[in-house]
């Protein structure tokens, strides 16, 4: 019964840390799906210029194994896993 009778607050960050746990086990389980998910974005923003006859940089967007490929730097400029921002 003296669990009832504790601060409001605890509660809330209870209920908080909870959610946070339950949802990052669900986003844990989840793959990401190259054609329903990231082609479509490419397919948008990038393809004009990194697709097909055009692969500025050696770089293209067409197909999974190409956005994966080495370009002509010497480095692939996808790397699974590693989030990265253009700088």
């Amino acid at each position: 019964m003296r669990l009832l009778h504790l601060p409001k607050t605890f509660w809330i960050v209870l209920v908080l840390v909870l959610a946070v746990l339950t949802f990052s086990f669900v986003i844990a389980g989840h793959t990401v799906d190259y054609n329903t998910e990231i082609k479509p974005i490419f397919n948008k923003k990038c393809i004009t210029c990194h697709g097909g006859v055009k692969r500025q940089s050696g770089f293209s967007v067409l197909f999974r194994t190409d956005a994966l490929a080495i370009n002509k730097s010497g480095k692939p400029a996808i790397i699974l896993g590693i989030p990265h921002i253009a700088k």
